[in-house]
Order: C-alpha cells, then structure tokens, then sequence
C-alpha cells in the first residue's frame, strides 16, 4: 500500500482491484474488465451488485498534495470499481477544502478533531441530488484505520441528502490508542 500511495506505484491499483473483486492468482490479473473472468466473483463483487449502488465516490485529497503526488490514490481505485460495475464516477463530489496533517500520527479522537471542517459537498452535484432523492453512493479509500475519514465524508454526503451510503477500503490499518 505504501508503494502505491507514496511511491507513484499506481499500477497497483489493478491488483487491488483483482484481489479484492476476482481474487484470481494470474499474470494477466491487468485484464480485469474482461468477460472472460466474470465466472470468478468474489463474495465481495456479490454484494456490492446487490446493494443497488448508483454512484461511486472516491475521499478526496487536498489540492496540495495531488500537485505532490500527481494523482489520488482513491479514485483511482474507485474509477476502477465505476468500470467494473457500470456505475457513475463522481471523483469531485467532494473536495477536500482544507490541507490537514496525516492522519496516521493522530490518535482516534486526534483524527476526528483533524478531519473538522476539512470536507464539503460540491454544489455542482446539488441537482442530482435532489432529483434522486433515493440516490446510493459507494464511498472509496485506500486504507480504513479509525474510520475517522469516512465518518467524516459520510457526514458531508448525509447532509446534502444522499441517504444511501456504502464504504469500501482495500486494506485496515492499526489505530494508534
């Protein structure tokens, strides 16, 4: 995870993708999107088709480290997931407004505190949203530790009235106490 989130790495996504969706050991696991592997769903695919998701929806990083990094490691595994599922992928749904510190050296309350204030919603999407007042988002990110930031991005997304909110991370990291 380290390679692919700070060491430009961001073919790893596919391999995440692969594991988590067909969980298929193959050299050629970068064909993901073929049909050829439809017969080898994980129990992971299977429930997320059937939670009627319409949406997905990566945690943003701040615009300051995306000039650093050169990419946000959420979307582009939760573009992949879109492609999987033939679902809508709204990368800037939410903006990171404010540059807040790592939240790995936090502890779980330091997290929360950290995260105020550091998302909002995009009004560009205000419309969608009150047109599809039954609207199911799936919300993405890299690794899942306190759940301080999906708590945080789930509270922004409940307030703009999305009412159907799912998570997903690729791994779980250790929570400092």
């Amino acid at each position: 995870m380290s390679a692919f989130k700070y060491h430009n790495n961001r073919r790893l996504a596919d391999f995440f993708i692969w594991e988590l969706f067909f969980q298929q050991y193959s050299q050629n696991y970068f064909h993901i999107y073929s049909k050829r592997y439809s017969h080898s769903h994980s129990r992971i695919y299977a429930a997320i088709e059937s939670l009627g998701i319409d949406a997905v929806i990566p945690v943003p990083i701040h615009k300051n480290k995306y000039k650093k990094r050169g990419y946000n490691q959420a979307e582009l595994l939760s573009r992949r997931i879109a492609l999987i599922f033939n679902l809508s992928h709204y990368p800037d749904m939410l903006i990171r407004s404010v540059d807040t510190l790592p939240q790995k050296q936090f502890t779980p309350q330091a997290r929360l505190n950290n995260l105020k204030k550091a998302f909002r919603f995009n009004s560009r999407y205000d419309n969608l949203v009150q047109t599809n007042s039954s609207l199911s988002v799936l919300l993405v990110d890299d690794i899942y530790t306190s759940g301080a930031t999906m708590e945080a991005c789930t509270r922004i997304l409940l307030s703009a009235g999305i009412p159907n909110i799912f998570v997903l991370s690729i791994c779980i990291g250790m929570a400092r106490d």
